[in-house]
């Protein structure tokens, strides 16, 4: 992997555990919509972890 990629890669990794602990703190949330939106947020991280992830392996190939 090239220098300038690796940024991207440490962002991806990033929204990937922040995912992991959105979903770790709904799991154990008693309040309907704070669950509601921790899943949301944590999708949302995952879906811009998979569109940076995209944008390595295309600049890899």
């Amino acid at each position: 992997m090239s220098p300038q990629m690796l940024p991207i890669a440490i962002s991806a990794e990033a929204l990937l555990d922040k995912a992991m602990r959105c979903r770790r703190l709904a799991r154990h949330s008693t309040d309907r919509r704070v669950v509601e939106t921790l899943t949301e947020l944590a999708s949302e991280c995952e879906a811009r972890a998979a569109e940076l992830r995209a944008v390595l392996k295309t600049a890899v190939a």
